[in-house]
């Protein structure tokens, strides 16, 4: 199977002009492999810390985590999708060769940035005082752990958006790896300072005061790089164009759209479990729904490498490659996300009771959740590659009305309805599938000229076959041992594992991958032709 991220992590020379290919094409896989690896780190993290504090906290703590967390992402409003365009544009103008565009770029949207976050803030200071008004009776005698954690977390944001610049020049340069091994490393050092806070039996306020520590030191690692990497950048007000900040606004407030309906469907969603429900029942509900975030985190990785990537195709008019890139690129997102799907529908609640404890262990809503998302993470890929042409902006009002259609319907589940958390999974769930599995696939296919049903055959056969081995193993494991769910887990995974692996290595990975694996293992050329024939 050849496929847009079969090709080596190195630059590749393009052979017409002799010179380096900027479109970062050549270095997809490495980026994508190193941002998988990254986001372990966070995966790993968010099986340990929640369990960790439920433990050594109370879940009443913990819903205070999850809450401060849901309120403070309201904030990431205000830069109103400014931050994400940099990286478009410093891998527009680097493919060009224009690197005094790429000064004027991060230039003019860096100050900008600075302001807003400054606002971030004053908004989160605003919102810390005025807590113990709003949302006294819900958090009682923990309201003032409440207003440290917003303030610490908010304050993290803020720096965060002010120095967001410096991340879009480093994934601009399609180095995705460094972006990911500062992310990760300094996650992985924060969760580090923070177990131990929690072994020394300090409480919430030095968790997030520990949180705001690490976040910083990110950004300010993420500022060296992006100068090591693009030494001819210069930042300076005298590089700011109001030209540049008009065009960042424009392209931002197609990419605000999306960003509210992830607002509404996380945040708000949360919000409103807590107000009706209370923290315990959100730390309830948080917990699969992390599940399906680490989910969405592992496609998300896939599709962030190709806004850069298909903005340089489609200033360098390769309609052809861009093609190719959405098909393969959706092929993949599912060939992540169903097995993974399956597997939390099937075995979700022994996970959960493996992770959390029998409190935790709702089977059912693990399943909800999960397939809730499965067709905005299948078709993720599709929302990177048209933000890349700066064609998001319908997609994006899809995204958008899905959400608000899902808070209505939440609102309605949790209020008349009174259908409880799986009430909550389905009315997020729905909207979502029919936005994204229909109206954002068929709208991508329109604008890259592919036939809507041609294409959902060239990307999603491949992972249903390949999937389906796994789904009646682990369904089967899950009947024969219903009164065992945690043995069943274990072989469940181990032997769905085991023919999931054979099938994706011989069908899934690319042939020149597996040829590279298989030389390194000391394999002779005969065994080689074998494994190709």
């Amino acid at each position: 199977m050849t496929t847009a991220f079969a090709k080596v992590p190195v630059p590749i020379v393009s052979e017409a002009a002799g010179q380096l290919d900027l479109t970062g094409r050549g270095q997809m896989a490495w980026n994508v492999i190193i941002s998988w690896a990254g986001q372990f780190v966070f995966i790993v993290a968010g099986f340990i810390m929640p369990r960790m504090i439920d433990r050594r906290l109370g879940q009443e703590t913990l819903g205070i985590w999850d809450f401060s967390w849901s309120m403070v992402g309201y904030f990431g409003l205000i830069q109103a999708g400014v931050g994400s365009s940099v990286n478009r544009y410093v891998a527009k103008y680097r493919a060009r060769g224009e690197m005094d565009k790429v000064s004027e770029v991060v230039s003019s949207i860096s100050m900008l940035l600075c302001v807003m976050g400054l606002i971030v803030l004053v908004l989160t200071a605003a919102m810390s005082y005025l807590l113990p008004f709003l949302w006294h009776q819900r958090l009682g005698a923990r309201v003032a752990d409440a207003q440290v954690v917003l303030l610490a977390l908010g304050a993290s944001l803020a720096v965060e958006v002010g120095m967001g610049g410096f991340a879009g020049v480093i994934t601009g340069c399609h180095r995705w790896d460094i972006h990911n091994y500062i992310k990760a490393g300094w996650h992985l050092i924060t969760v580090a300072g923070m177990i131990l806070m929690l072994r020394l039996g300090l409480g919430i306020r030095s968790l997030a005061l520990m949180s705001l520590a690490g976040l910083v030191l990110a950004d300010l690692n993420r500022a060296l790089y992006a100068f090591l990497l693009c030494p001819e950048m210069c930042i300076s007000l005298r590089f700011v164009r109001l030209s540049m900040i008009r065009d960042a606004f424009s392209f931002g407030v197609k990419t605000l759209a999306p960003s509210i309906g992830d607002l509404l469907l996380n945040q708000t969603a949360s919000v409103l479990v807590a107000s009706f429900l209370g923290p315990a029942a959100l730390a309830l509900y948080s917990r699969p729904r992390s599940l399906a975030l680490h989910t969405g985190m592992l496609v998300s990785k896939l599709a962030f490498v190709l806004t850069p990537a298909a903005s340089a195709l489609q200033s360098s008019r390769r309609e052809e490659e861009l093609r190719e890139l959405f098909i393969n690129a959706t092929r993949y997102a599912a060939f992540i996300s169903l097995p993974i799907t399956v597997g939390l529908s099937i075995m979700g609640g022994p996970l959960l009771l493996l992770w959390m404890g029998p409190g935790y262990a709702n089977g059912a809503l693990v399943a909800l959740i999960a397939f809730g998302n499965l067709a905005m993470l299948t078709f993720m890929p599709a929302m990177s590659i048209l933000a890349g042409l700066n064609a998001h902006g319908r997609p994006g009002m899809v995204h958008l009305l899905a959400a608000i259609c899902s808070v209505g319907l939440v609102s309605l589940t949790l209020g008349p309805l009174k259908m409880g958390l799986e009430g909550v999974a389905m009315a997020v769930g729905l909207p979502l599938t029919i936005g994204y599995g229909i109206c954002i696939s068929f709208y991508a296919c329109k604008r890259l000229g592919i036939p809507w049903t041609a294409f959902l055959w060239k990307a999603l056969s491949m992972p249903l076959l390949c999937v389906t081995p796994l789904a009646i193993c682990l369904a089967t494991f899950r009947v024969l041992m219903s009164t065992q769910p945690l043995r069943g887990l274990w072989l469940g995974v181990v032997v769905g594992g085991l023919l999931l692996a054979i099938v994706y290595w011989r069908y899934v990975v690319p042939h020149s991958f597996r040829t590279r694996v298989l030389q390194r293992a000391g394999m002779r050329k005969s065994d080689l032709l074998t494994d190709v024939e």
